[in-house]
């Protein structure tokens, strides 16, 4: 999902993101893949001062992620799939994948408590 990234600054904001110069002008927004626009403005930048020793404001990073108007949400397509973690078999469900670790992992569970309650758990059904 594309996201604008506006720059709330009165000045140009420039920064290396990802191998590439990213310049977003004064009161202005460009558009970025969300998980991009999230981690771009989690970078950290290192402040510049000013020569009283303030941070400059010509430097700040002051941006904001905003939603693009009347764009529709992307449906995933894939539903959330449970993985074995030992075997990387994939299973629709968490009870389907508790089945199989009780079938075939339990005994390599060290943990005895957490042993005794995967075979309780999955007795049950």
């Amino acid at each position: 999902m594309q996201v604008l990234v506006r720059n709330l600054n009165k000045y140009e904001y420039r920064e290396e993101f990802n191998g590439d110069l990213i310049t977003i002008g004064p009161d202005e927004a460009i558009k970025m893949d969300n998980m991009k626009a999230r981690q771009f403005l989690g970078q950290f930048t290192t402040p510049v001062l000013d020569g009283q020793g303030r941070p400059d404001p010509r430097y700040l990073k002051r941006l904001r992620i905003e939603e693009i108007p009347d764009q529709k949400p992307v449906e995933a397509e894939n539903k959330q799939v449970y993985v074995c973690q030992m075997d990387g078999k994939e299973f629709k469900s968490q009870a389907e994948l508790d089945q199989h670790i009780a079938d075939n992992w339990a005994e390599d569970i060290v943990d005895e408590d957490a042993q005794k309650a995967m075979r309780k758990k999955t007795r049950k059904r």
